[in-house]
């Protein structure tokens, strides 16, 4: 037993080596993952606001052209700016500067009323008023029901339930749109 104990302790130590090695070699991957980690998110929060500086900066210019009516410059420039938070105000300026250029034409109207429908369905009902009073626009029946629906969620009762009442007393069929607003009136027991 004796000669194998030496064996046996100078196999120890070379575990015991091998074991402070591994050992230190899992401190320095620990310790970098976790400095590097913090690190990364360092410099990924910088990062992040470089890129929102430069989304900022494109979103002035992006503005400038629109006031001066470079369409092409603003759509290309625009499509950088997708997540961008102010990127819906961009897109409204974008509309509104287009239907005051280009009021009374055609494309200008088609313009308007699918404009119109896109704000209906997300419930933006102030710039759907805003947008519907433009250029002496005619709506369809869809889109006057909206307005008034507009209307009266805004708090403009009187004049939703007046142009409510008009629309149910046409005689004829009305769009499915007009089903909420219809609604407002056989609840309130105007209809």
């Amino acid at each position: 037993m004796t000669s194998q104990s030496p064996m046996l302790i100078s196999l120890c130590s070379a575990l015991n080596g091998r074991l402070k090695a591994i050992l230190s070699v899992a401190v320095i991957i620990v310790a970098s993952a976790t400095f590097g980690s913090s690190v990364y998110a360092q410099s990924k929060s910088a990062s992040d606001s470089e890129h929102l500086n430069q989304q900022r900066d494109l979103y002035r210019q992006s503005i400038k052209l629109i006031g001066k009516g470079d369409w092409r410059a603003v759509r290309k420039q625009r499509q950088q700016l997708v997540d961008y938070p102010l990127y819906s105000y961009l897109v409204y300026a974008d509309i509104a500067a287009y239907l005051d250029t280009y009021s009374g034409t055609v494309k200008a109207r088609f313009l308007q009323g699918k404009w119109l429908d896109y704000l209906a369905r997300r419930g933006h009902w102030q710039t759907y008023i805003t947008t519907y009073g433009m250029h002496d626009y005619v709506a369809n029946s869809s889109r006057q029901c909206n307005f008034y629906l507009a209307q009266y969620r805004l708090g403009n009762k009187p004049e939703a339930l007046q142009g409510g009442l008009q629309l149910w007393a046409q005689g004829k069929s009305q769009p499915k749109t007009c089903d909420k607003l219809f609604g407002i009136l056989i609840k309130g027991g105007h209809i």
